[in-house]
Order: structure tokens, then sequence, then C-alpha cells
């Protein structure tokens, strides 16, 4: 299931229907329609949104600096 909250209020904005089987998460986010909804407005994902518009945490990796973009 995925569910759109803010982060301020804390009340759900949007909520997608369940999506069968073992869908990723990234075809279900633009199956589901919120990618629309959420146009112009900052999303947070996991790893499975890059390349998606959605800011995406990342770690340092071992033995790596951490990359820091301009």
């Amino acid at each position: 299931m995925q569910v759109i909250v803010d982060a301020d209020t804390r009340l759900v904005i949007a909520a997608a229907r369940l999506v069968p089987g073992t869908t990723a998460d990234a075809h279900a986010w633009r199956a589901s329609g919120l990618s629309e909804h959420c146009q112009g407005v900052t999303v947070l994902g996991d790893g499975a949104y890059l390349n998606y518009g959605m800011a995406v945490p990342h770690r340092k990796r071992p033995g790596r600096p951490l990359h820091v973009p301009p």
C-alpha cells in the first residue's frame, strides 16, 4: 500500500489501492496516479524510487566518502 502523509500535520493526503502480487513499488507508484497528485511537492522515497522525481536518501558506502551534490 502506498500512502502520502503531510510531514507537518501528519494527515493522510492520498492513498493508493493495493496492487496484487509482488508488484514493484515504483510500478505501483506510476500505476496508482499518486505521482500526478504530487506534482510540484517534495516527496521522499526509498531506494526503489530512484529516478522517479523523489528525494531518495542514501547511506555512505563503506570505505568511500559521502557524495554531496554541489
